[in-house]
């Protein structure tokens, strides 16, 4: 089944650069892409989405822009895009609009590849939630509870993990080295801070970063 997105940016060439991106997967369908909220909602509202993508914006809250963008039922997943070198107000919101409902957020400076795995990872129902927007979470109110922290690869190979895959199989799916795969590994218990693999798995999809 083909995924649907609706891209929301006030820059022309970023939402072009995004567009042309998605497009060249077959798994992916841009049905609207809108420089502003209302051509955006409008969007959402005639085509229901799964996916909205949305970049920085001067001329709007954040937060305000998730909540108008799913009040519709079904109501899309959103994506943000976010600079890991934003202040730290901007980060704030991020980390609000993400409470209030974002999905996961990406660097503006992502990698093609990046950006299809991570929506691919909020297709299967998981957050994406990067280690610097994480720290801001850390840094506003010291409660890690709500945020991973992982890397866009550790939560591949946390969710992998979850579906039953050994360090083998992890590997060839990912198309990385069994010793990579065990790094990861090592990385995402010390981030969450279980001694066990199947402790990550449960505590990760209790808290909706994997889908279980």
């Amino acid at each position: 089944m083909t995924t649907s997105l609706v891209i929301l940016d006030e820059r022309d060439l970023i939402r072009e650069g995004i567009h042309s991106i998605v497009s060249g997967d077959d798994d992916f369908s841009v049905v609207s892409s809108c420089a502003d909220l209302s051509s955006a909602s409008s969007a959402v509202k005639e085509h229901q989405p799964d996916i909205v993508i949305v970049g920085p914006t001067k001329h709007s809250n954040l937060n305000g822009v998730c909540d108008e963008l799913t009040a519709f039922d079904p109501a899309p997943k959103v994506l943000l895009l976010a600079s890991a070198q934003a202040s730290a107000h901007a980060k704030k919101a991020v980390v609000d609009a993400i409470r209030s409902g974002a999905n996961g957020c990406i660097n503006t400076t992502f990698e093609a590849h990046e950006l299809i795995d991570t929506i691919r990872m909020l297709v299967r129902g998981q957050n994406v939630i990067p280690s610097y927007v994480a720290e801001a979470a850390y840094a506003s109110d010291r409660d890690s509870s709500h945020f991973s922290g992982l890397s866009i690869r550790e939560l591949q190979v946390l969710q992998l993990m979850a579906e039953g895959s050994g360090n083998k199989q992890i590997a060839t799916d990912l198309v990385i080295s069994e010793k990579t795969v065990k790094t990861h590994v090592s990385h995402i218990l010390a981030k969450m801070g279980e001694s066990n693999r199947t402790s990550a798995i449960l505590k990760a999809g209790k808290e909706g970063w994997i889908q279980l």
